[in-house]
């Protein structure tokens, strides 16, 4: 009787054991079913860009003005350069342009050679300084130029249009964007018989426009026996703001 008792313990061990490794493999195969559904469960998307654009007149007027200046002897150019750019900034400065929209935009020399002789020895100098000038005044931009110019300017190298403070035009365009996005995504989902989920990714890319355009200040302006220039009619027309977006939607 005791042996029987002993038996019983042990058979009911094994049943225990049997019942919980039989729950540990059903968790296990749902586990690994529920994996594999996920993996070739793929997310389907549709990718579209969105534009938006805003077009309005520009507030300030950018100009990049300075003197090329060229001597065998390199003080003698530095000097003559720093002279004539202290009458540039001045001139900016008697006609309108503040202290704080005046920029340093490149100081340079560059040393010619004679390529032609041994040895290419240097046979001069060239300085460029250039300022940019920030206009606020659009409408005295000419005479702006046509000072720096008779100040002693013969590299006005490009002038461009912009905003002061381009804050709301950006967000403006950002909204135009965003709306476009969405319309070519619905459109597209229509036309794959699916209906458009949220989104997934959304990016944004921002650029100024209206690049800097050149001006030669009509070439007689350059010429040192008649300094006197006459000012040019600067257009400002309209400047565009110009944002896009790329958007990845989810689709059902």
């Amino acid at each position: 009787m005791k042996h029987r008792n002993r038996i019983l313990p042990i058979v009911g061990a094994l049943v225990a054991v049997s019942l919980i490794m039989a729950a540990a493999i059903g968790v296990a195969s749902r586990s690994d079913s529920g994996v594999t559904a996920a993996e070739t469960d793929a997310t389907r998307t549709i990718s579209v860009n969105g534009e938006g654009r805003v077009s309005l007149a520009p507030d300030v007027v950018m100009m990049s003005v300075g003197v090329d200046e060229r001597d065998a002897d390199l003080n003698t150019a530095q000097s003559a350069a720093a002279e004539k750019m202290d009458a540039i900034i001045a001139a900016l400065r008697a006609n309108g342009v503040a202290e704080d929209d005046i920029q340093t935009g490149n100081y340079s020399v560059y040393a010619e050679r004679d390529y032609e002789r041994e040895g290419q020895p240097v046979t001069g100098y060239v300085v460029s300084h250039t300022v940019t000038a920030k206009v606020r005044d659009i409408d005295n931009a000419g005479t702006v130029v046509a000072a720096a110019i008779d100040a002693g300017a013969n590299n006005v190298g490009g002038i461009w249009f912009g905003l002061d403070d381009p804050a709301s035009a950006i967000q403006q365009a950002r909204e135009l964007a965003v709306a476009d996005a969405e319309a070519k995504a619905t459109d597209l989902a229509r036309l794959a018989n699916a209906t458009l989920g949220p989104i997934q990714v959304i990016s944004e890319g921002y650029a100024p426009s209206s690049p800097p355009v050149a001006y030669d200040g009509g070439g007689a302006a350059f010429d040192e026996a008649a300094r006197s220039s006459i000012a040019p009619s600067i257009n400002p027309g309209q400047t565009e703001v110009v944002l896009t977006v790329y958007v990845t939607y989810a689709i059902n």
